[in-house]
């Protein structure tokens, strides 16, 4: 590895694991209720989590450090006579095997550092599976290690790679799926696309794209051997829904329709929540599907194909968010229900970063946002408890004023260093996606 590439990845790994390293501890919200559900299949056996409930409140770390002792509201609702979950049983399953050893290993321990690295080591596995898919899409390592910085470290998408929510492992998984593909390992990309089902039943809208990309452009065959896991988790769903609902197909949060007007402006411009304020630079990315954008090395019907699909990917996903009764999640950091399609913004963004090369005033624009989003992560993640409870763009600035001067300088280094890279992007490569 040379140096430069050495360089690029110590940075990444070093930014990658900060907000844990500030606060190695689940911070709120949906989180401990998640824990303490693995904690319950791990320990119990079982999904009563009234018991698990109750132990925390008498001092249990089952639910994380912090809310030992703590009275936790529950997260149940009304199904016929009973109460029932009010979350999806996939993430739990998926950390349910390392609390058992952990259990097994040291009796009565917080899970609180194992989900966080659990959580780090997948997200940063998918980071460094995107730069592979970008490298080999785009021909070109240094404008794909542009790509990958910018998107990632300038959007929420940092700030939540440690946390124990949803959002993150619905975005991992179908990227190193993707990579998989790359590699020819269709059976084993489908088992992370079926493991992605489960964590969370809209993720549909980001795998059958995927899909239906895998059909166009390598076959039947392959599309197949790419469903098998998919269609293996739909049917435990189904399994596991009519175990515990007494119904194959119904949701663990029965979808709620809001308002699509106010909810799409609210995800694009609030100061809570929206895009353009905690990720100017996605926003931006947005203008790369424009049909007038760039199209040198674009040509061919794979990259068209991919920038579509990836379209329908991002437009499906926030448009039934915004319909969602509540677009902000709750109380979280930035925009984090569309966390998870963040990253199909990657293509356009690539072929805004192509044109720039010619237009100097989208350079400076791109350079800008990203500097600006950086600077925004950055706050939160020296910060993350305040942070997370729906904090108001000025007041994670006026939290603490060094910290967005300080990262805004970080992220411009960064920048100068890798557009100073001059690695030609030669060496292995991977056919991007599919």
């Amino acid at each position: 590895m040379s140096r430069k590439r050495r360089f690029f990845f110590a940075g990444l790994l070093f930014l990658h694991i900060l907000p844990f390293a500030v606060r190695p501890a689940l911070i709120g919200g949906d989180e401990p209720h998640y824990a303490l559900m693995a904690h319950s299949m791990a320990v119990d056996g079982d999904i009563d989590l009234e018991n698990n409930y109750q132990a925390v409140e008498q001092g249990s770390f089952a639910a994380g450090r912090k809310r030992a002792g703590e009275k936790l509201e529950r997260h149940l609702l009304p199904f016929g006579e009973r109460q029932v979950l009010s979350h999806p049983l996939g993430l739990p399953w998926l950390a349910a095997p390392l609390l058992w050893l952990q259990q097994v290993l040291a009796p009565g321990a917080a899970p609180d550092l194992l989900l966080g690295l659990l959580s780090l080591g997948l997200t940063f596995a998918a980071l460094l599976a995107g730069r592979d898919l970008l490298t080999g899409h785009l021909q070109d390592q240094r404008r794909a290690n542009l790509v990958t910085f910018s998107l990632y470290f300038s959007t929420p998408i940092w700030y939540y790679s440690r946390t124990f929510f949803t959002e993150p492992y619905l975005w991992a998984l179908p990227v190193l799926g993707l990579w998989l593909m790359g590699r020819q390992r269709w059976l084993a990309s489908g088992i992370l696309l079926g493991m992605t089902f489960l964590i969370k039943e809209i993720a549909v809208l980001i795998l059958l794209p995927l899909l239906l990309g895998v059909l166009l452009h390598r076959g039947v065959k392959r599309c197949a051997q790419a469903s098998v896991g998919l269609a293996t988790a739909v049917a435990v769903y189904a399994f596991k829904n009519y175990a515990v609902y007494g119904e194959p197909w119904v949701s663990a949060y029965p979808f709620q329709v809001g308002d699509p007007v106010a909810g799409a402006v609210g995800l694009l411009l609030s100061f809570t929540f929206g895009l353009l304020p905690f990720a100017p630079l996605a926003v931006v990315a947005l203008v790369g599907y424009w049909p007038g954008s760039a199209t040198r090395n674009w040509q061919g019907n794979p990259a068209t194909l991919f920038l579509a699909l990836s379209l329908v990917i991002f437009a499906s996903y926030f448009g039934l968010t915004a319909c969602w009764i509540d677009p902000t999640g709750g109380s979280s950091f930035g925009t984090r229900l569309l966390l998870p399609v963040l990253p199909a913004l990657a293509l356009p963004l690539a072929r805004l970063w192509q044109e720039a090369s010619s237009r100097r005033w989208l350079r400076l624009l791109l350079l800008g946002t990203t500097i600006a989003g950086f600077a925004i992560q950055w706050s939160a993640a020296l910060d993350p408890v305040p942070a997370m409870w729906s904090i108001r763009l000025s007041e994670l600035l006026s939290e603490n004023l060094l910290a967005a001067p300080i990262g805004a300088l970080l992220a411009a280094v960064f920048l100068v260093r890798v557009l100073k890279d001059e690695e030609d992007g030669s060496g292995r490569r991977f056919t991007v996606g599919i």
